[in-house]
């Protein structure tokens, strides 16, 4: 159950990365226009 949470956890915290770092070049791309 424990190893369940943690990769769960694990899955979220990555899935935010990935979020922000698409997001970035977004708005960068949108300040540029």
């Amino acid at each position: 159950m424990k190893q369940q949470a943690m990769r769960q956890k694990a899955i979220i915290g990555t899935s935010q990365q990935t979020g922000e770092t698409l997001y970035f070049p977004l708005s960068l791309l949108r300040a540029g226009i």
